[in-house]
């Protein structure tokens, strides 16, 4: 292996030609990825088996400059390797990610040639106000909100809440919690919130600040959910 696949230049649009392990419709992770040239960026890849296992090498370049390069061995039953969504959010950003337990990214490329690597894994995006919310793999998964507009992180919060879907409705943002931190992950759906049976967490954009709250599964059901991307289960 370790052969350089071929390169893909179509203005708005970055096909993708890869094999997922199992044929599994679900994951989102990529066994290999052809070579990609993105506004001023130019990503190559290589696969390399070895003792058995794969190991997917990333290399960025802007121009004639080499930006980073990475690499992971590739276990999609174990939710490890990259992660190239099939299509993008924004068609002026060219976003992946890579799954690896304590040490996921999230790599963002514009148009205009800036660039942002931070922690990373699974995220949702938000359109209307060109926003990530990501759950990162760190310790725990640590949800980071990211501006594209600012190309900086906004919010990070340091916790193990499992959010398992975003939305938006009304001017906001809110993730649906399904376990929370403690002693022993429980159930959100707690016998005191039985009028608001739902437990979220809400994104206020101007003030970049997270509340948390309950509310019911009618209101849920009128939000818009939001698209998410990079997902490895």
């Amino acid at each position: 292996m370790g052969k350089l696949r071929g390169r893909i230049n179509l203005p708005g649009v970055i096909l993708f030609l890869f094999t997922l392990a199992f044929n599994s419709a679900s994951s989102q992770i990529n066994e290999s990825v052809t070579a990609v040239k993105f506004g001023l960026f130019d990503i190559t890849s290589a696969r390399k088996s070895v003792d058995g296992k794969y190991i997917l090498y990333i290399n960025i370049f802007k121009g004639n400059e080499f930006i980073l390069s990475d690499s992971v061995v590739t276990d999609v039953a174990g939710c490890k390797g990259f992660s190239f969504p099939a299509t993008q959010p924004y068609k002026d950003y060219f976003i992946f990610s890579k799954h690896s337990p304590k040490n996921g990214r999230t790599y963002i490329l514009t148009k205009q040639g800036s660039f942002a690597a931070i922690g990373g894994g699974t995220f949702w995006a938000a359109p209307k106000n060109k926003l990530l919310f990501i759950l990162a793999e760190k310790d725990y998964r640590n949800l980071v909100v990211f501006s594209l507009q600012e190309m900086k992180v906004v919010f990070e919060k340091y916790s193990c809440d499992e959010f398992t879907e975003w939305y938006y409705r009304h001017g906001t943002y809110f993730g649906k919690v399904a376990t929370e931190c403690g002693d022993e992950l429980k159930s959100e759906k707690e016998v005191s919130e039985w009028m608001h049976p739902v437990e979220i967490e809400q994104f206020d954009v101007k003030h970049h600040t997270l509340e948390e709250m309950h509310i019911t599964d009618e209101q849920v059901e009128k939000a818009r959910p939001l698209i998410k991307f990079a997902s490895c289960k």
